[in-house]
């Protein structure tokens, strides 16, 4: 919170697909909130180049000094509405996006994945069940490209049929 604070609440939390950056974007809101500020939320996925006219408007209409926008995928918007966002946010209050490359706003964090953070987030999942995965956990990674996410809903469905 201290290097969010540094920046002046702009900046961007950057990785690969599948690595943690909208969990870590959800868990700024209460920390936030917590120091007084109104969130307010942006996402956007694959294939969508622009807000429309309508969220845009909520999102971006009437900003204090005390509103943070937490933008999930703005690197999914195109030249000009990144444009657009940046300059409308930029005299009041924050701005705090995922994305998967840097460059768009300071880096307050990158994450990753690793076969030994999957194999934690796993144990805590069976709580000391054993589950046979096919190439361990390494394996298991590596079929998903690296994805946490994806890795993980492929042992939550395994794990549901237990």
């Amino acid at each position: 919170m201290e290097r969010l604070a540094g920046t002046g609440y702009r900046a961007a939390i950057v990785g690969p697909e599948g690595s943690g950056k909208t969990t870590l974007l959800e868990d700024l809101e209460p920390r936030l909130a917590g120091l007084g500020f109104t969130v307010r939320w942006a996402r956007l996925h694959l294939g969508e180049r622009r807000l429309e006219r309508q969220q845009a408007k909520a999102l971006l209409s009437d900003l204090t000094p005390r509103d943070i926008i937490l933008f999930d995928g703005a690197d999914h918007l195109s030249w000009l509405s990144w444009a657009g966002v940046q300059r409308r946010s930029m005299s009041e209050g924050g701005l705090v996006i995922t994305s998967h490359r840097e460059g768009m706003l300071p880096t307050l964090v990158r994450t990753s994945t690793s076969a030994e953070l999957l194999g934690e987030m796993v144990n805590v999942m069976l709580r000391g069940r054993q589950l046979e995965i096919d190439g361990g956990i390494e394996g298991l990674l590596a079929r998903h490209g690296g994805n946490l996410r994806n890795a993980m809903s492929e042992l939550y469905h395994r794990f549901a049929e237990m």
